[in-house]
């Protein structure tokens, strides 16, 4: 199943985090949550924010699940 939605989502609040100066270096992320598929997205640890796309963003379940 394809996330791209949330995926987008948690890379354009994740981006806004260093802009605001929220961040130091690549310390800190957002997660986007999806209820009714009982998933969301988030930043992975270490990935530079000048590097990030939504690509990088992990789909992870309810559960703990990736």
């Amino acid at each position: 199943m394809i996330y791209t939605d949330i995926k987008e989502e948690a890379f354009h609040c994740n981006m806004q985090l260093p802009k605001l100066g929220l961040v130091l270096f690549t310390f800190g992320n957002v997660s986007v949550a999806d209820r009714d598929r009982a998933v969301f997205a988030i930043k992975p640890s270490g990935v530079p924010y000048d590097e990030l796309t939504p690509d990088h963003m992990v789909i992870v379940d309810f559960e703990g699940r990736v």
